[in-house]
């Protein structure tokens, strides 16, 4: 879905249209929580077979009821509600991680850059560890403090807490050095913005 998130599209549908509807995502506990409160079920990223059959004979039963829809409908738009409120409250705290049979979670401030590759991003912490996740970047970025996190290109997000310095490279990019992980290339758009708003006092 390149325009729309899950989320958007289901507020697209009419209450007659309104699926039983399980969301996949990447988001911290506290995004979990809305959806568990309200009864929405939810699978985390990247996704289990035992999980999603779960969901499945969830749903099932879920669908046994003549009313399951109007209780669906109910539940689904008080989960986005309270969803929506949390992302707009603050920031991103920790990412969540999984490793093999457990789940870590990653403190912002200890992420150094993030960086896309296809449908992964890969997190460089500032004490040179990599995790890898199934999530989208931009999707990621909107959730990041805008004060620490900042894109440099179409597959790269940096925290400017963990930049060590920037070199002019030709065309007018540039090669950031970071403390730890690896060296990271803007692109020319992101380069004009970076030197407008970040390299001049």
């Amino acid at each position: 879905m390149p325009k729309l998130a899950g989320i958007d599209v289901v507020k697209t549908l009419t209450r007659a249209e309104t699926p039983l509807v399980a969301f996949i995502t990447a988001f911290d506990e506290h995004a979990i929580q809305a959806f568990e409160l309200n009864a929405v079920d939810y699978l985390l990223k990247p996704v289990e077979r035992a999980r999603l059959t779960e969901t499945i004979n969830r749903a099932a039963e879920r669908l046994e009821h003549s009313d399951w829809r109007e209780s669906s409908v109910t539940r689904l738009n008080s989960a986005i509600e309270t969803f929506e409120a949390i992302g707009k409250e603050r920031p991103l705290m920790r990412i969540p991680v999984k490793e093999k049979d457990s789940i870590r979670l990653i403190p912002c401030e200890s992420v150094a850059s993030v960086t896309a590759d296809g449908e992964l991003l890969h997190i460089y912490t500032i004490d040179n560890k990599r995790y890898t996740i199934n999530f989208r970047l931009k999707d990621l970025e909107t959730r990041l403090d805008p004060r620490t996190f900042v894109r440099v290109s179409r597959s790269a997000i940096v925290n400017l807490d963990q930049v060590s310095h920037f070199s002019t490279l030709p065309g007018g990019t540039y090669s950031i050095a970071m403390v730890s992980g690896p060296e990271i290339t803007t692109s020319r758009l992101r380069s004009r913005e970076i030197r407008n708003h970040l390299l001049k006092l």
